[in-house]
């Protein structure tokens, strides 16, 4: 529990310190750089923090089911479990929902496939 405590702290003060930094040295930047760091920062923060937190989130539920027996059901832990298992699908609608170049590059790969001039799809295009 301690290193589960401690790394989540490390993390949100991390970001914390980036955003204080970005605000405090926010003159020397013109607005719209600014706004497309700051951006990427949240972005980063949501693609680390999400599933950090479907990962963290159900082992402290165990354990502070173990040391307080009487306090959760067993339903309770069980869906703690289902939890961890939503986190791969969790992880890539996030990126989907954040990230504008992870959309393109999909409806780009889609758009390839879909299309009746190309029948196949060739997987250098695809990696390139």
């Amino acid at each position: 529990i301690e290193v589960l405590i401690i790394s989540t702290v490390t993390v949100f003060l991390l970001f914390g310190h980036m955003f204080y930094a970005l605000y405090m040295e926010g003159s020397k930047r013109s607005e719209a750089s600014t706004a497309n760091i700051r951006k990427s920062l949240i972005v980063l923060f949501a693609q680390l923090v999400v599933p950090l937190l479907m990962i963290i989130v159900p082992p402290f539920c165990f354990n502070l089911s173990l040391l307080l027996p009487d306090q959760f059901s067993f339903e309770f832990t069980f869906s703690m479990h289902l939890v961890i298992s939503l986190h791969p699908i969790g992880h890539n609608f996030m990126f989907l929902s954040l990230t504008p170049a992870y959309r393109k590059f999909l409806l780009s790969v889609l758009c390839c496939v879909c299309s009746k001039s190309q029948r196949t799809l060739d997987i250098f295009k695809v990696g390139s």
